[in-house]
């Protein structure tokens, strides 16, 4: 539901922009670009300064640090409600 991101990676995390403090599951977890014009959608994933991964907050209320070395398909279908997959993370 909700995942910890640096505003600092995203030069389009604005009130006004078009994907204000949205991030998406299609960048893999902890991906660190520079964001520049040309490369703008690949820079606003989830990712933090923490070592390994980054924490997230379920629609259940709990709370997981997810590592990114998780599988790339499953992080990208945690991402989505619209295929009904069910998911358990330790």
């Amino acid at each position: 539901m909700v995942g910890e991101t640096l505003p600092k990676g995203c030069t389009f995390m604005g009130l006004y922009s078009q994907n204000f403090p949205l991030s998406g599951t299609s960048i893999p977890l902890n991906h660190m670009e520079d964001a520049v014009d040309t490369n703008w959608y690949r820079t606003c994933g989830y990712k933090s300064e923490h070592l390994g991964g980054a924490n997230f907050a379920m629609g259940d209320g709990s709370v997981h640090f997810v590592a990114q070395t998780i599988d790339y398909r499953v992080y990208n279908e945690l991402g989505s409600r619209a295929g009904g997959e069910t998911c358990s993370l330790p």
